[in-house]
């Protein structure tokens, strides 16, 4: 299968076909107005804007949860920069050579590929939890709505990692004015490490962490470390610009390889 980069999200060849055809504009894209500061009138009615390839790819991309779609067979045609990583390196999904979106194993592929079939065809939504050992991974499979009755489409949305995203905690920092250590301690409170066990990691008195979770709490104007988590979850799903290199996905050409 041979696919191309646009931004940084992988796009197959069956998916730009899709784009062509106009597929993903009703689904993603609204009527817009020429010109904001006038309204539509009859004479001129609204205007439809479709949104060019590469930006709608690089706009999935500075988001910080996984973005497939799938055609009802369950062949990637487009997968966001969130999603490449989870294929990479999660341990439950992969891209298979024919660009196929596979479970690495257990019983859920089956499961997967019904979902998908079934939001693709049927407009069925579904909550899917796939586990591969002892990780598990959560995806919700939902139809594409507004794509051609002839192109059905299915969207994977995967869950995320982590609840507060490196650069989240950075942006967090700035804001309130942390120092070095109190981003530390909030990035591992994020993650579920308790007082203790986070005193131990840093190799500082549990009086310590204490006082440094005393400070978050006071800069954030919250009175529990669960006020932290709840305002954490609540952030922009931002992910950096500073980017590290992406893994190259079985079947996906580079930046200066074929493209389709």
């Amino acid at each position: 299968m041979i696919e191309t980069q646009t931004s940084h999200s992988t796009i197959s060849a069956a998916g730009r076909a899709v784009f062509r055809a106009g597929a993903f504009n009703d689904a993603l894209l609204q009527p817009a107005v020429a010109r904001a500061n006038i309204p539509p009138t009859a004479d001129t009615g609204p205007q439809k804007y479709c949104l060019p390839t590469a930006c709608l790819a690089s706009l999935l991309d500075e988001l910080d949860t996984g973005v497939l779609v799938c055609d009802p067979f369950g062949h990637a045609l487009l997968i966001n920069e969130a999603a490449r990583r989870e294929l990479a390196d999660g341990g439950v999904l992969r891209l298979g050579p024919d660009g196929g979106v596979d479970v690495r194993s257990g019983p859920g592929l089956l499961d997967l590929r019904r979902a998908v079939h079934g939001a693709a065809w049927d407009r069925r939504h579904q909550l899917l939890p796939l586990r591969v050992g002892e990780r598990l991974l959560m995806v919700g499979v939902q139809p594409l709505r507004g794509t051609s009755a002839h192109q059905p489409c299915a969207v994977l949305l995967l869950g995320r990692r982590q609840l507060c995203a490196d650069l989240a905690v950075h942006r967090l920092g700035g804001l309130y004015e942390l120092t070095d250590a109190e981003k530390a301690v909030l990035s591992c409170l994020l993650a579920g490490t308790r007082v203790g066990a986070l005193a131990r990691l840093r190799g500082v008195a549990v009086s310590t962490v204490r006082t440094q979770v005393a400070a978050l709490r006071a800069k954030f104007g919250v009175k529990r470390v669960d006020d932290l988590t709840r305002l954490a979850a609540e952030l922009p799903p931002m992910v950096s610009a500073l980017r590290s290199p992406l893994p190259r996905l079985v079947g996906a050409a580079g930046p200066g390889g074929p493209q389709g």
